[in-house]
């Protein structure tokens, strides 16, 4: 939820990122030649004459993939669920590990 953040995409826009993704997933390339021809023939169908570039669709997918792999902010979360995980955060920083940790092994072969 955090990650959406207050720039949400367009239905289109995420449908055509979902469609690329697929495209990748199945023929392991984007296509992006080919899916900005079959979408400005499917605008054309509408009347519209709006021509869809394979450089836009590219920009779009990488746009799409840096906020989705980007780090969140704690404030863009709700309240609830940012306190929850500072509770969460605490807990495990106040617990001692069971065994000691690689650095902790290795500071102690000196």
């Amino acid at each position: 939820m955090g990650r959406v953040g207050k720039a949400k995409m367009s239905t289109r826009k995420l449908f055509v990122v979902e469609m690329l993704e697929h495209v990748k997933r199945t023929s392991g390339r984007e296509h992006y030649n080919e899916i900005a021809c079959l979408l400005t023939a499917a605008d054309a169908l509408r009347g519209s004459k709006d021509v869809t570039e394979p450089g836009t669709l590219k920009m779009l997918l990488t746009r799409y993939r840096r906020s989705m792999n980007g780090s969140v902010s704690l404030r863009s979360l709700p309240k609830a669920i940012r306190d929850a995980f500072l509770r969460a955060a605490k807990l495990a920083s106040e617990t001692k590990p069971k065994r000691p940790t690689f650095g902790q092994r290795i500071g102690g072969l000196r």
